[in-house]
């Protein structure tokens, strides 16, 4: 038994449901849909030796992590592009999920862990009720933020928290201020977007993205 017997499987079973959803690039282990201003990652995150040792899985057990990019933030010229579409890694978005599953598993306790047993023999069910997970909870939280005021509103209310939507800092958080300024300027809050830009912007935390800022923000002073 090993990772690429994992990565078979997810093939086989999970990414024709992919497909269907719409995602259209593949590595073994990530997955990619575009939609319009949104881009959403699917990843099977395998564990390394030291972690699987330390909570008592096998390496090719897996988490089953999610990520939501939105067109209205801007990205770091950092993130990976493959024929002229941008790849981010799920840590790299700005909104993230870790899905639970929800077969009984004795030798892991852990909801948020896939758990292979070293013969593979429990492979099926596995791959079976991450699929389950993704169907029924992933797809629905993507579409949850295909509407940008849903977005706007879970950055300006919401707490972060690990168990649920997170990645986007807590209050008041620099990196907060930075996806809710841009959100709101996209949706044409253009009060709300100054406000949030310029303290993203007195950070001193985003000097890729100074320039823009400076210049959203002046645009913005300039019309009202």
């Amino acid at each position: 038994m090993n990772s690429s017997v994992v990565n078979k499987e997810i093939k086989s079973l999970i990414r024709p449901a992919l497909q269907e959803a719409g995602f259209t690039q593949f590595t073994p282990r990530t997955a990619w849909r575009y939609a319009r201003g949104q881009l959403d990652v699917i990843t099977f995150q395998s564990i390394n030796s030291y972690l699987a040792n330390s909570i008592g899985c096998t390496t090719f057990s897996f988490f089953v992590r999610l990520g939501c990019c939105f067109d209205a933030i801007p990205q770091s010229d950092r993130i990976k592009k493959k024929k002229g579409h941008s790849r981010p890694e799920e840590y790299q978005c700005q909104f993230r999920l870790t899905l639970q599953k929800s077969i009984e598993q004795t030798n892991l306790k852990r909801t948020d862990v896939w758990y292979v047993d070293p013969t593979g023999e429990n492979l099926e069910a596995v791959i079976a009720d991450a699929k389950k997970a993704i169907l029924e909870t992933g797809l629905s939280w993507f579409n949850r933020y295909s509407d940008p005021a849903e977005v706007l509103r879970t950055l300006l209310e919401d707490s972060e928290s690990n168990a649920s939507t997170h990645g986007f800092g807590t209050k008041p958080s620099p990196i907060r201020h930075f996806f809710t300024g841009f959100v709101a300027l996209s949706l044409g809050q253009a009060r709300l977007a100054k406000e949030h830009l310029k303290a993203a912007l007195d950070s001193g935390c985003f000097n890729e993205f100074e320039p823009k800022m400076r210049s959203e923000i002046e645009r913005i002073e300039n019309t009202s």
